[in-house]
């Protein structure tokens, strides 16, 4: 079922990056905080770039299974920013 094109969940990943970059400093989250955000940036631009998908560079990750991982991630973040 795609609810939006390759093309548009490329952009939003982006704009994932870029949110949480600038998240720390918006929200003024302390150091733990600040640097999962920091590190979910990086992580979420590298699986963007490995992806088989239209803006991905190397192509070595399924595009199915960057959707899964986005899955995963987005619950396990929201689980562990409320403990």
């Amino acid at each position: 079922m795609k609810v939006i094109s390759p093309h548009m969940h490329g952009y939003l990943d982006f704009l994932t990056v870029v949110i949480f970059l600038l998240a720390p400093t918006l929200l003024g989250l302390s150091q733990v905080p600040a640097i999962l955000a920091y590190g979910l940036a990086a992580v979420h631009l590298t699986v963007t770039l490995a992806s088989d998908s239209p803006f991905g560079v190397t192509k070595l990750i399924p595009f199915t299974i960057h959707g899964w991982i986005e899955r995963l991630v987005g619950p396990l973040y929201a689980s562990s920013t409320t403990v």
